[in-house]
């Protein structure tokens, strides 16, 4: 079951971040946001114990995704609810910051 919640919520994610990368509809800090919120989110599937296929079949085509889950795989499991969730955000911010240099220039 719980994989089962993971997989709707990543799909979620993935298929919004999908539609983020039009740049037309979006800003740079909204688009660099929304890349933060989906590498939160893969980074507690992967604190989580999601299987790193499935987070793969998840991200689907979307080269932007799979990378970040490639990026969060290769980070260390945590044992504690606090570091997965720091761990979580410190994923964010670096997404946020790749990003930013990436398309704010």
């Amino acid at each position: 079951m719980f994989h089962q919640i993971m997989l709707v919520a990543l799909s979620g994610f993935a298929i919004s971040a999908v539609a983020a990368n039009d740049a037309q509809k979006h800003t740079p800090q909204e688009t660099c946001k929304h890349a933060s919120e989906l590498a939160e989110k893969i980074m507690l599937a992967r604190q989580s114990g999601f299987p790193a296929a499935d987070a793969m079949d998840v991200a689907g085509d979307s080269e932007i995704v799979r990378r970040m889950v490639i990026q969060a795989y290769k980070s260390p499991k945590f044992l504690t609810e606090e570091s997965k969730k720091a761990q979580a955000v410190e994923f964010g911010n670096r997404m946020y910051v790749e990003c930013a240099g990436a398309i704010m220039q």
